[in-house]
């Protein structure tokens, strides 16, 4: 088998167990597998390779091509190398049930090479800060996009991949400055002096409600200097009535009933006994 192996295809690491210091896994590749230790020939860890995976299942040869890239520098430039070596043997066989064979485990070999850089892509996309920038506009919180953005850097710090060379700051210093941003914009949300829940808060009305439209009628009609107290018109009124006010009772008040008060020509429907006169107040 040596001397039919493609000495083009290289395997620049070959990583062994010495199982004179070191517990093997089923999966790795032990001193014994080679004739001498300190000198691992390409030839001889092609053979090795090969005489491992031909007569393996596939879900095995998947196991051992797994555990093999876990441990190494660059495990794609591994898996080309494997995919070159086993197209290599698929023309070297006329048994057509040996060629099937390999060209089975080739298109594991294709499968796991892609499966693999797919994996790096989508890590290196979690990098990206456009891709974290788009991510960070689908959180609500100021902690859920805090917890995310650290999850981001931490994993970058441990990963460490390497950046392009670009004017733009790198990956750990782009999230910096946006983690520095939102705090400030939490900081400014907390310091503001009016509570988001106050525009909730209502005031309980017990008297009658024709009495409480009236007066806000009154308000629109009273005229100084020829300007209207109160100058909005029915709809606005009505609107800020009911999200001011409540009936005795706690209930949310009628906007038809007020709209129907608030009308120039509904005296009718304006209080005949316990009205307040406004402009008496105001003469006082």
């Amino acid at each position: 088998m040596l001397n039919d192996l493609n000495l083009s295809i290289r395997f620049k690491e070959r990583p062994i167990v010495n199982t004179a210091i070191a517990k093997a896994h089923p999966y790795d590749f032990v001193s014994e597998d080679f004739p001498d230790i300190k000198s691992i020939e390409n030839t001889h860890y092609c053979a090795a390779l090969l005489a491992k995976i031909k007569n393996w299942k596939l879900q095995e040869c998947q196991e051992f091509i797994r555990h093999q890239i876990k441990g190494l520098i660059e495990p794609i430039a591994w898996l080309n190398s494997l995919r070159m070596l086993l197209a290599n043997q698929v023309d070297k066989d006329t048994d057509k049930f040996v060629t099937l064979n390999w060209l089975m485990k080739h298109a594991l070999v294709v499968d796991e090479l892609r499966d693999y850089e797919l994996g790096q892509c989508k890590k290196e996309r979690k990098f990206d800060f456009d891709q974290v920038s788009k991510e960070l506009e689908k959180l609500n919180s100021f902690s859920e996009k805090m917890k995310y953005l650290i999850e981001r850097k931490t994993e970058f710090l441990q990963y460490q991949p390497t950046e392009p060379k670009v004017s733009k700051p790198s990956f750990a210093l782009q999230v910096d400055l946006e983690m520095e941003k939102i705090q400030k914009l939490e900081d400014l949300a907390q310091r503001t002096p009016v509570s988001s829940n106050f525009t909730n808060i209502k005031l309980r009305w017990n008297g009658q409600i024709n009495v409480l439209a009236d007066i806000f009628f009154q308000f629109m009609t009273i005229r100084v200097d020829g300007i209207p107290l109160i100058d909005c018109s029915i709809p606005s009124l009505t609107e800020f009535i009911i999200q001011s006010f409540e009936d005795k009772d706690g209930k949310p008040l009628s906007a038809e009933t007020l709209k129907t008060i608030l009308r120039p020509n509904r005296y009718d429907k304006r209080p005949k006994d316990g009205r307040i006169e406004i402009s008496d107040l105001l003469e006082k």
